[in-house]
């Protein structure tokens, strides 16, 4: 069998897997591992080609490859932003509970309040 079809084979088998909830990796790892097999498979094939233009039957593997790394690579950033939202969102509350834990103590000064969050 062709590289590029046990590359695509593989991001289809790992995108089962993240989708049933088989996968021990984070969302963000297991969608990058898609995007990379996706990206192996693209490789590959335009390697493949040596020059040649593309026939219907590869251009119909480059359609279902693309729509499969399209998602990919949507739900890698989609997880990705969520994590790093989540953490902003903690450090913004560690501030602000350490700002109210030094507003209740009379014995802090004003410069002892000063919490930067960058």
């Amino acid at each position: 069998m062709a590289q590029h079809h046990t590359h695509y084979e593989n991001a289809v088998a790992f995108r089962g897997r993240i989708l049933s909830g088989q996968t021990n990796e984070t969302p963000v790892m297991a969608w990058a591992a898609v995007c990379r097999e996706c990206a192996n498979a693209d490789r590959a094939l335009r390697m493949s080609l040596d020059g040649q233009p593309c026939g219907r039957l590869e251009l119909n593997f480059l359609n279902n490859l693309g729509a499969i790394w399209w998602f990919a690579k949507a739900q890698r950033e989609h997880h990705a932003n969520k994590n790093m939202a989540t953490e902003y969102g903690l450090l913004v509350l560690a501030a602000v509970q350490k700002v109210i834990a030094a507003s209740q103590d009379p014995a802090s000064s004003p410069d002892e309040t000063f919490v930067p969050l960058h």
